[in-house]
């Protein structure tokens, strides 16, 4: 039998392993269209990762578990082969691959469980080990609508990054081994070169998210996307009343040009995720929202946090829920789908002194339009300029390392003393460059112990 004939890894498959200094190898596996991850060790690792870059081709696979494996009988070819056999029904098993040509999995609904998702695992080993693995890229400050609560700068006209610099950049990322891209804005359907950006991205071995209104979107971009295999699709939905999120935006028609372009992207199979800021003049309704990513096929994500402004001023601060009740119920009611500033809001996990506070600087990097680079998308705190100076400088500069120390949970004072420590979800970006949280975030903080006594989910 012929194996090497019959295996075809899935399209909108992305792979990449790690060597760790320990000597142990990683592997991470995204099957995009379901936004599934999986995560291989040792020679699983190896025997995978082979596969992948042989393009389903098994000879190599079949000869490292030849050389390295453990056999009981003497027919070591034959148990060799039993082995690869049994490890490719794993694969099918994780929707890598197709056996015997067997078709891919229809994909409805994206099925990722951020309470389950071993993603908090890869971000640990990563973190842990000083790995290069993600990289938000900001690719303008321009925008067709008009928000309420927008953090982004208006009316600059520096120079964008060049489709170029944003190809050198990608090329430096895969590199280093980064894995996971973020292109956000403003609006990036905005940019006159947009198409160009994405051609950049077709076939590289990275998994993007992408983080649009939507209001933009074409037929032209709408192929680029697809031929990207994004792993998300992320549009702002303030409400599934049309004349509410029109308010938000500033622009009528809004909400039904961003629901059109949903459902053609659904029904290409790319996930969307509704990401909904929630604030004063929209919790009433996330009940909708849920309604609607339900009927639509989306996952849906809702955010508590309202970012001051990068220009300093946290005026749309005064957006932020204060409303107990409210914001109890949404955690009751969404418990694995309530985030404060993309950090899942969970029950919480021990936190030790020496640990940083948040992640910002611990596994990526953030860039600007104008190639400022900083830890997070919400620490305005540059370490540096891009293309100035490469990726590989700036992640091993002393800048970065003085911003990632200078996040120690010991060198808040009243956050390593604060009771709610483990359970807290902080993100100093929104501190506005000070050592003492915000009160929102403690309130917030309040509720969820008050919630977990009354024997809440979060």
């Amino acid at each position: 039998m012929n194996i090497t004939e019959i295996i075809q890894i899935h399209q909108g498959v992305f792979s990449k392993i790690y060597c760790l200094p320990n000597g142990i190898k990683k592997t991470v596996a995204y099957y995009t269209p379901f936004q599934s991850v999986s995560i291989f060790d040792g020679d699983s690792a190896e025997v995978w990762q082979t596969i992948f870059e042989d393009k389903g081709s098994l000879d190599r696979a079949y000869n490292y578990i030849l050389k390295n494996g453990v056999f009981e009988g003497k027919d070591k070819e034959q148990e060799a082969r039993s082995i690869l056999l049994g490890f490719i029904e794993q694969l099918k098993a994780s929707f890598l691959v197709s056996w015997d040509g067997d078709r891919p999995p229809l994909v409805n609904k994206p099925t990722l469980n951020p309470l389950i998702a071993p993603e908090k695992d890869i971000l640990a080993f990563m973190s842990e080990h000083h790995i290069f693995h993600n990289l938000c890229v900001e690719l303008t400050y321009r925008c067709n609508e008009r928000c309420l609560h927008c953090y982004c700068p208006s009316g600059e006209q520096n120079k964008e990054i060049t489709v170029e610099n944003f190809s050198k950049l990608i090329d430096e990322f895969e590199a280093m081994g980064g894995f996971n891209l973020s292109l956000t804005g403003g609006e990036i359907l905005i940019r006159e070169d947009i198409e160009d950006i994405f051609k950049v991205l077709i076939g590289k071995n990275i998994v993007v998210s992408i983080i649009s209104n939507l209001t933009l979107l074409d037929d032209n971009k709408l192929d680029l996307i697809s031929k990207i295999k994004p792993r998300s699709v992320g549009v702002s939905i303030y409400s599934a009343i049309p004349e509410i999120h029109d308010s938000v935006t500033g622009v009528k028609g809004a909400f039904n040009r961003s629901l059109d372009a949903i459902k053609k992207l659904r029904g290409k199979n790319i996930p969307v995720v509704i990401k909904t800021p929630l604030f004063n003049k929209t919790v009433d309704g996330y009940r909708g929202i849920k309604e609607l990513a339900t009927r639509l096929e989306c996952e849906y994500q809702f955010d508590l946090n309202i970012i001051p402004k990068h220009d300093g001023s946290s005026d749309n601060t005064n957006l932020r829920i204060m409303n107990d009740k409210a914001i109890l119920d949404i955690f009751n009611d969404s418990p694995t789908n309530v985030y404060f500033s993309d950090e899942l809001m969970t029950k919480g996990t021990k936190k030790e002194l020496c640990q940083t506070i948040c992640g910002a600087g611990q596994t990526g990097l953030t860039i600007s339009p104008y190639g400022n680079v900083r830890p997070c998308i919400s620490l305005a705190k540059s370490i540096g300029r891009y293309p100035e100076h490469s990726l590989a400088e700036l992640w091993e500069s002393t800048k970065l390392k003085e911003a990632v120390s200078g996040l120690k949970i010991e060198k808040f004072n009243q956050c390593s003393k604060c009771p709610d420590l483990d359970i807290c979800t902080p993100c100093v970006g929104t501190w506005k460059g000070k050592d003492i949280p915000d009160s929102y975030t403690c309130f917030l903080s309040e509720l969820k112990r008050r919630n977990q006594t009354k024997g809440g989910l979060v």
